[in-house]
């Protein structure tokens, strides 16, 4: 597995792995490397507890730390139905998939909470995951350059929305021949 040698002042956002924080990414900057793979970092949106103006510093291991990922550009059509997402909520980032959409908000499943919450468009952006230093949509096993913010070509985003449809339709079609 590869890993990125972070260095002071680096963006980051760091994996919460605390109870009821699981699939979260808090935005923050390694202030500190303290070596063997050790960051210090402070966080944008956290506080202390005991001062609330004064921002939260950690020490966080190397494998929960990435780099801020691109902003990647989507089609007109928006978000398909179970395009993986992150959903900016409590100060942090959360990981969910699109179950629908009504007027301007899309409905966000979460599956570490099994919540399920509506969104704007402007409080999404679409999910990467940070594998051997290489982004990766899980939607599309596509890499994509640490800088990109290039979206796909529009016939090949809006293929894998025909994909997407279809498969929805036959389930859809399953779960009606089962209640039937």
């Amino acid at each position: 597995m590869k890993t990125v040698a972070f260095r002071r002042g680096d963006r980051v956002e760091v994996a919460s792995e605390e109870e009821g924080f699981h699939g979260s990414y808090f935005e923050g900057t390694v202030v500190e490397v303290l070596g063997s793979s050790q960051y210090k970092v402070e966080y944008v949106n956290l506080t202390t507890e005991e001062d609330e103006s004064e921002l939260l510093i950690e020490t966080v291991a190397g494998e929960f730390i990435r780099p801020v990922p691109p902003r990647i550009r989507f089609g007109s059509g928006g978000f398909g139905v179970m395009d993986a997402v992150d959903a900016w909520d409590n100060d942090a980032w959360w990981v969910g998939r699109v179950t629908g959409k009504k007027g301007p908000m899309y409905y966000v499943y979460f599956d570490y909470t099994g919540d399920e919450i509506a969104y704007p468009v402007s409080m999404l952006r679409v999910h990467l995951d940070w594998v051997n230093g290489q982004w990766v949509s899980p939607d599309k096993g596509k890499k994509r350059g640490r800088d990109s913010t290039q979206s796909e070509p529009a016939k090949s985003v809006e293929k894998e929305e025909e994909k997407k449809k279809q498969k929805m339709r036959r389930i859809s079609d399953m779960v009606y021949a089962i209640k039937v």
